[in-house]
């Protein structure tokens, strides 16, 4: 047993320092968590929604280019073009139509598919 004032008060300092920095660093640890998935998140939302609208508009003008219609075929090709020139990062890219059904998807996704 510690007898001195001097090292019981020395024990306590330290004590309350190893407490005092290791809420300190739980939580910045939390803090930090909560704001790199925010960001990731954040980023992730506006890749989706400018590869949406990127697909949109190309779907858009094949349209107006072709009023009378392009074939299944030749749809899904032109999608697949689109989609592997934007996801070179292994980004999961599926293309469905209004009705929700699935037309084309990146390679990310070749044997598995968004419902």
């Amino acid at each position: 047993m510690i007898r001195s004032l001097r090292a019981q008060l020395a024990l306590w300092h330290g004590v309350l320092l190893a407490v005092t920095l290791m809420a300190l660093a739980g939580f910045t640890y939390f803090l930090m968590g909560q704001v790199l998935t925010s960001r990731a998140d954040t980023d992730l939302l506006n890749y989706a929604d400018k590869t949406s609208r990127d697909i949109a508009s190309k779907l858009y003008r094949s349209e107006i280019e072709n009023p009378n219609g392009i074939s299944a075929d030749k749809l899904k090709d032109r999608e697949k073009s689109f989609i592997d020139e934007t996801s070179s990062w292994g980004r999961f890219v599926q293309v469905d139509d209004r009705d929700g059904k699935y037309i084309v998807s990146s390679d990310a996704l070749k044997t598995q598919h968004f419902n």
